[in-house]
């Protein structure tokens, strides 16, 4: 299985959140938006720089800014 940081996916593409960075500010807030170990995720939607997408993830879809799903890392579906 490849793992990637949730910017990486492709458009449609999705992935088992294995962790968020223990180091970033927001990691605390992408917890408590459902960006569990073990939750699955999948990118719906980018802008045409990709500088802010949006997420399925527990029920609900979530925009947040490349630098911040940068600290969520994926392991890739089959």
């Amino acid at each position: 299985m490849r793992e990637k940081l949730l910017p990486q996916l492709s458009m449609g593409q999705g992935g088992k959140v294995l962790d968020v960075s223990a180091n970033s500010d927001i990691s605390e807030r992408l917890i408590e938006l459902g960006f569990l170990p073990g939750n699955h995720v999948k990118k719906l939607y980018g802008d045409r720089t990709e500088s802010i997408c949006a997420y399925r993830i527990a029920q609900s879809c979530i925009a947040l800014r490349r630098e911040d799903a940068a600290c969520v890392r994926v392991q890739c579906d089959v």
